[in-house]
C-alpha cells in the first residue's frame, strides 16, 4: 500500500501547504503525474507535472516543476530524453518532501500503447522517436541485427546474418559491404565527382551499350576488336 493511500482519511487540508507543514504528511514511494508542460523557463531540463491523485490536480500547488532523473547528466552532456505533454511519468519526492519531485521513469498505459510486442525470447530492444524514428537491437541468435530507421523508408542495417552492413533508402538506392564485396546501386543515376579518381584492380570489366568521354583518354596500352573514330592522329607506336 502506498504512503499516499494510508494518510489519514479523516483529514480535509491536504493541501501542498499541510503536507509540507506537518512533517507526518509526505509521499514516500513513488507515484503516476502526467506531464503538462516541458519548456522548463530556468533552463534546467525539468518538467511540469500534474498529480491527478491529488485533491485539487489543477492547483498550481500540485503542478510543480520536476527534474528528470536521466542515464547521465553533466556539464553540457548527457542523455537527453524529455517526455511529452500529456505523457505519464513516475514521481518520486525527495525525502518525501512534495516540493521536491522528481521524474524516475515514463509508463505506458491504457491510451499510450507500447512500440513493440513481446516475444518469447525477448531479443528485441528499441528506442523510438515521437515521429518514428528508430533505433533497434535484436539480439536473435545467429543474426544479432543493429538497424537504424526514419517514417519515411531510410535505413542503416549492421547484421551478423551474413556479416552484413547495408545502406538503402526509400529511392531504391542501396551501399551493401558483404563478404563478397561492396555493392553500390543506383536507382537512376550514378555520378562521383572528385579532383582526382584512383581506381587500382587486378582486372575491371565494364558493361555498357555506349560510354561518352569529355576530354583526353591516355593509356600505356589498349587491345581493341574495333576502333571507330571521326578522327584518326597517328604516333610512334602505330606507324607501319
Amino acid at each position: 500500500m502506498s504512503a499516499f493511500t494510508e494518510l489519514d482519511p479523516s483529514a480535509t487540508d491536504l493541501s501542498l501547504a499541510a503536507l509540507v507543514g506537518d512533517p507526518g504528511r509526505h509521499y514516500y514511494g513513488v507515484y503516476p503525474a502526467v506531464v503538462t508542460d516541458n519548456q522548463d523557463p530556468n533552463g534546467e531540463g525539468r518538467v511540469r507535472i500534474r498529480l491527478p491523485w491529488a485533491p485539487d490536480p489543477g492547483s498550481a500547488e500540485f503542478s510543480p516543476w520536476a527534474r528528470l532523473a536521466t542515464l547521465n547528466a553533466g556539464n553540457n552532456r548527457g542523455s537527453w530524453f524529455v517526455p511529452e505533454v500529456d505523457d505519464e511519468v513516475l514521481v518520486s519526492f525527495g525525502g518525501g518532501d512534495p516540493r521536491d519531485p522528481y521524474v524516475v521513469g515514463s509508463l505506458w498505459n491504457g491510451r499510450d500503447s507500447a512500440p513493440e510486442k513481446m516475444d518469447a525470447d525477448n531479443n528485441v530492444r528499441s528506442l523510438t522517436s515521437r515521429s518514428g524514428i528508430k533505433i533497434t537491437l535484436d539480439d536473435t541468435r545467429g543474426s544479432v541485427t543493429l538497424t537504424l530507421t526514419t517514417p519515411g523508408g531510410q535505413q542503416v542495417e549492421l547484421t551478423d546474418a551474413g556479416n552484413k552492413v547495408t545502406v538503402s533508402d526509400s529511392n531504391g538506392n542501396s551501399l551493401e559491404l558483404a563478404p563478397g564485396g561492396v555493392s553500390l546501386t543506383a536507382a537512376s543515376k550514378l555520378s562521383i565527382s572528385a579532383p582526382t579518381i584512383n581506381i587500382d584492380c587486378g582486372s575491371a570489366n565494364v558493361t555498357s551499350a555506349m560510354w561518352s568521354y569529355s576530354g583526353v583518354i591516355q593509356c600505356s596500352a589498349a587491345i581493341a576488336t574495333s576502333v571507330v573514330g571521326t578522327s584518326y592522329t597517328p604516333g610512334a607506336g602505330n606507324i607501319w
